[in-house]
């Protein structure tokens, strides 16, 4: 017995190192006096952005922490987005108080301030990826093109949109376009240089079971628009690239934009529980190249960045990490179930996230917990890490968190 529990306390201390040395903090990047709202890396992943409630946004070099750029906002102001240039040669940092919004856009390449703009009674506001133009949307739901260089309105738009109804308005394909639609009422693309519409769509009239605006109205790389429950169209061009058939439901694109799930059910009445399934449909062809079984009441699906695995939420079942081209379950993780109407505390609905290269997933839970993808074995807790937890898009081991004390951007080093 005493052997047994000698070897018992070995096997933990063991294990505990193991958990110990799987991740390392390689900078602390120290600034802020308050604490910190955001972390947002560079689309290259060489430059980290931090938005702190003392009002400033700062800027570091991830591979030696030096620091960048130091932005000072306005009092009383609320960092509420930033947002990267797809060349990373811009940041768009949009803040809001109870009486207006701001626009400011950097040159991070010259530190230099393009435009710092107070916007009035509008309700949304967005830069578009390449940082050359953004929009605003007042109350009156009139939506405004404008120039980021010269600061001028240069197309004002009428979309069909009903304020008491949930909305969207968003820029796709690659800011040339603007999508907007509202819940019921047919989907709009303008054209962002001629401010023209130039098409319209059918509107989607259904979602994931819970809740109803979790429709995927477009993919997460802005190419595809859904229309009309089942048709996938080009955003630059509009054009009809496939169909999803009359027994499936689309339930989420793929982060590369390559296929969309979809997901079906047992007839009502073959059992209490009925039966989903869901299957992987290419978008260029609309050929199906994997089905599999899940439980009945997904809620939220979460996607490594090369749309090889994915892990799904529901009502009454545990996270379960799949491979999304083989259907083969890895694991299911230690957490409970995702129950989105509770009314205090935790409601087991925090998103995961995986790294780059897909083999290693959070929770964006605290104490943060790193799991291994294909094993779903815990690799480490993080306990001087705080949320938000955000991977580098080009290197699957480096993570980025908040210190203890919640000022302070720690960088983490991921042993492989």
């Amino acid at each position: 017995m005493a052997l047994l529990l000698l070897l018992s306390i070995t096997h933990q201390l063991v294990a505990q190192q193991a958990l110990g040395s799987s991740a390392e903090v390689v900078a602390m990047l120290r600034g802020h006096t308050k604490s910190i709202l955001q972390i947002e890396f560079s689309h290259s992943g060489e430059i980290v952005a931090s938005s702190s409630r003392d009002g400033t946004v700062r800027l570091w070099t991830t591979v030696t922490g030096q620091s960048l750029i130091t932005i000072a906002g306005d009092k009383n102001t609320e960092i509420s987005n930033m947002n990267w240039s797809s060349d990373d040669r811009r940041l768009a940092i949009t803040y809001r108080s109870k009486k207006f919004w701001k626009l400011a856009v950097w040159d991070v390449t010259t530190g230099q301030s393009i435009i710092n703009q107070r916007f009035q009674d509008i309700c949304l506001l967005e830069c578009s990826p390449d940082g050359r133009t953004f929009l605003t949307l007042d109350d009156e739901l009139k939506l405004q093109i404008w120039d980021v260089n010269s600061t001028q309105v240069t197309h004002t738009l009428t979309p069909a949109l009903t304020a008491t109804e949930p909305f969207t308005v968003s820029f796709v394909a690659n800011g040339q376009r603007i999508l907007t639609a509202s819940a019921g009422k047919t989907i709009q693309l303008w054209d962002v240089p001629t401010g023209k519409l130039i098409d319209t769509y059918p509107a989607n009239t259904y979602g994931l079971p819970y809740p109803r605006n979790d429709v995927p109205l477009v993919s997460p790389d802005k190419r595809f628009l859904l229309s009309g429950d089942a048709n996938i169209h080009e955003t630059d061009t509009g054009r009809l690239i496939t169909s999803i058939t009359e027994e499936k439901s689309p339930a989420s694109f793929s982060p590369d934009g390559k296929t969309v799930l979809t997901v079906s059910y047992d007839a009502v009445g073959k059992s209490r529980h009925r039966q989903s399934y869901l299957s992987n449909q290419k978008i260029d062809d609309g050929d199906e190249f994997t089905a599999f079984q899940v439980p009945e009441g997904i809620h939220r699906i979460f996607w490594s960045p090369d749309g090889k695995t994915m892990a799904i939420m529901g009502l009454d079942f545990s996270p379960r990490v799949i491979d999304a081209v083989t259907g083969r379950e890895y694991g299911r993780l230690p957490y409970g179930n995702c129950w989105p109407w509770t009314m205090c505390g935790s409601d087991g609905c925090e998103p995961i996230k995986f790294s780059a290269d897909g083999s290693v997933l959070l929770r964006q839970k605290e104490p943060i917990k790193l799991w291994n993808t294909k094993t779903v074995s815990l690799i480490t807790v993080l306990k001087a890490a705080h949320l938000p937890a955000v991977f580098s898009p080009t290197d699957g081991h480096v993570l980025a968190t908040r210190s203890e004390d919640k000022k302070s951007v720690l960088l983490w080093r991921l042993k492989r």
